[in-house]
């Protein structure tokens, strides 16, 4: 057997340990990733057929891990509606006597504005844009600072 009877092995495109994959199911055009927090697996859709945008989307995935930014798929789903709809529970549990007041103002002001959005994409410009909206109303500061303190609580009990 002489050296050029020896056929190389054909290269494996290994990804480093700590690095995440890339998968596509059986059955599925988009690409799925998997990479670990604290020792958990986390599995989600890239949502997307490109190779290299499901590669962007792990290495932004991996670099919120590492910063300490990750929140996790479950919860960038919830919504501010959501928050809202368990802080008025909660006074309803506890008997508060603001009930009537908090849900008049999360059903005439704060649901219009924030109901639908993502709690995750909620930040200082929203609620700068909401404040501003609100003294156009000609609403007190006083008013939208408990419309403010309202939402604050909710993203607390969240």
């Amino acid at each position: 057997m002489s050296e050029t009877d020896i056929q190389p092995e054909p290269a494996r495109r290994m990804r480093p340990r700590g690095t995440g994959s890339l998968y596509r199911p059986a059955g599925s055009n988009a690409w799925w990733i998997k990479y670990y927090r604290n020792g958990r697996s986390y599995r989600e859709s890239a949502r997307t057929t490109d190779r290299r945008k499901a590669e962007k989307f792990l290495q932004k995935r991996l670099a919120e891990v590492i910063t300490g930014n990750f929140m996790g798929p479950q919860i960038e789903r919830i919504r501010v509606s959501d928050l809202a709809d368990d802080l008025i529970r909660d006074y309803r549990i506890n008997g508060r006597k603001s009930l009537e007041w908090a849900q008049r103002r999360w059903t005439l002001h704060l649901r219009p504005f924030f109901g639908e959005l993502r709690a995750a994409q909620v930040g200082s410009e929203l609620i700068s844009r909401y404040v501003d909206g609100r003294q156009t109303a000609k609403a007190s500061n006083a008013t939208i600072n408990r419309e403010l303190a309202f939402l604050k609580r909710a993203y607390q009990l969240g």
